[in-house]
């Protein structure tokens, strides 16, 4: 009998660890297939003071001379959600502020407004229409400002103040504001950092090397801050017209869908508009849409390629029998 129980023992330990031993298995694979795969990149790129390697598509490119590259897809996350690649005419159309870029993926030119410029910097083919673009190239359009090393690129706004100090000896940038925690870098006299921030630990400050390290130091081995730049000033506000009753009518005979189906019939037919409301001196333009025949993807390209040159001018716009244009892309546009 004693036997018999035993041999039960054995069986009902075995079962046991046979069960751990699945639910581990099963465990296991649950994380493989569900774990969200975090890019392992070799280069840092900040925006706003923080590190955005994480949130990135693709891998980021810096070259030889420093110069950034990113793809459009994480061009688009960063700067502009509109951003997109036209196949028709190989160009990557971008908006932003008061400025419509186009850039020739081809002749690695950069149409920004009225103007033509040649890239210094050319665009990267990868194949299949996936392009890796110069951000330095596109500082004038996103109002942005670029500091690059060969491991890291720091993108600031000129919207945001841009403050930095200088170490008065030499220090070290910590891990966390404890002179015990791990020294992340050695900084000479006269190093220039960014400031990121105050800490809620009283004399330490958070700071951004030029080489892509953030880290804290103590406040009392740096110098005042120094202003290098202050806020540009707001951003661009609502075109939404109040009132459309003195205003240029941009009717069906616009917006025919000939003259929408690219970039450079839309810009001609953006031109005629801007022209029109600088010689009769009506900044409003009232975009009736009743009986227009273009493609909803083709009308929101128009609109939303044409509110920069309202705001270049200081126009407003309306819109009129709209049964095209959808609450989403209105609200999205401030419309």
């Amino acid at each position: 009998m004693k036997k018999k129980r035993k041999v039960n023992k054995k069986k009902l330990i075995s079962r046991v660890f046979l069960l751990v031993i699945l639910i581990v298995i099963i465990i296991f694979i649950k994380n493989i297939f569900t774990k969200k795969e975090v890019p392992k990149y070799d280069v840092s790129v900040f925006v706003k003071g923080e590190n955005i390697i994480e949130t990135l598509s693709h891998a980021p490119y810096i070259n030889k001379d420093n110069i950034l590259y990113l793809s459009i897809q994480d061009i688009g996350k960063i700067f502009d959600k509109d951003i997109y690649f036209e196949e028709e005419t190989k160009k990557v159309i971008t908006t932003h502020e008061t400025k419509v870029a186009a850039i020739d993926v081809v002749n690695n030119t950069l149409e920004l407004n009225s103007a033509n410029l040649i890239l210094n910097s050319g665009v990267l083919d990868y194949g299949n229409n996936q392009y890796m673009i110069p951000i330095s190239e596109l500082t004038k359009v996103y109002n942005i400002e670029v500091f690059g090393t060969e491991k890291s690129s720091i993108i600031y706004s000129l919207y945001d103040e841009f403050v930095t100090f200088k170490t008065m000896k030499k220090t070290s940038l910590k891990e966390n504001t404890s002179g015990f925690s791990k020294t992340i870098k050695k900084l000479g006299k006269d190093e220039e950092l960014i400031y990121i921030g105050e800490t809620e630990k009283k004399g330490w400050i958070k700071v951004l090397s030029y080489d892509g390290k953030m880290g804290y130091v103590k406040s009392n081995k740096m110098t005042d801050k120094e202003y290098k730049r202050t806020a540009m000033g707001e951003r661009g506000k609502t075109l939404k017209a109040e009132n459309i009753e003195n205003s240029i009518k941009v009717t069906n005979s616009l917006l025919k869908a000939e003259k929408l189906n690219n970039f450079t019939t839309r810009k001609e037919a953006i031109q005629k508009v801007i022209s029109e409301m600088i010689s009769k001196e009506k900044y409003v333009v009232n975009l009736d849409l009743k009986d227009v025949s273009a493609e909803k993807e083709k009308l929101e390209r128009f609109v939303t390629e044409l509110i920069p040159r309202l705001r270049e001018i200081g126009g407003t716009i309306g819109i009129t029998n709209n049964n095209i244009l959808s609450s989403e892309f209105l609200q999205n546009h401030n419309l």
